[in-house]
């Protein structure tokens, strides 16, 4: 019997690459350099779970055991994302093709979301990158190693 695809996970990534992308763009304008995959998803992924990784008082995504178990599935959804956003002109790839930035619309993008949950994020975002990204990547580091 031939694999047929999925409808419903096939609309559940799509939405997923979706909200990723919402996010890098709130995520991009922040960042005070360029930045690798891994870095961009190490502060997207602490961002959402800031209260886990002990950062902050609470997470965006809810008090879940297993978030340090979705680092390579949301780094492969980040990798869909900053393409998605190379694709729209909102973020830039260097020659290289490793480090990523924003765009002045990207800028723009990130300026027109609002609400509860991107006011959360930005925050969570901002609070991250007053420390320097090797110590963002040692606590995604440490965690990993206590699993």
């Amino acid at each position: 019997c031939p694999l047929t695809s999925d409808p419903e996970s096939e609309s559940a990534q799509k939405i997923g690459r979706y909200q990723t992308a919402t996010r890098l763009t709130l995520c991009l304008p922040l960042l005070s350099r360029p930045s690798t995959i891994d870095e961009i998803t190490a502060i997207d992924l602490i961002a959402t779970y800031m209260k886990t990784f002990g950062f902050g008082q609470r997470n965006l995504h809810g008090d879940g055991p297993h978030a340090l178990a979705e680092y390579d599935a949301r780094r492969k959804r980040i990798q869909a994302g900053l393409a998605q956003l190379v694709i729209v002109g909102a973020a830039t790839v260097d020659s290289t093709c490793l480090l990523y930035r924003a765009t002045p619309e990207c800028f723009q993008y990130s300026e027109a979301l609002h609400g509860d949950y991107a006011a959360s994020y930005r925050q969570a975002v901002q609070l991250l990158i007053k420390n320097d990204y090797e110590t963002i990547m040692n606590r995604i580091t440490k965690e990993n190693n206590q699993l």
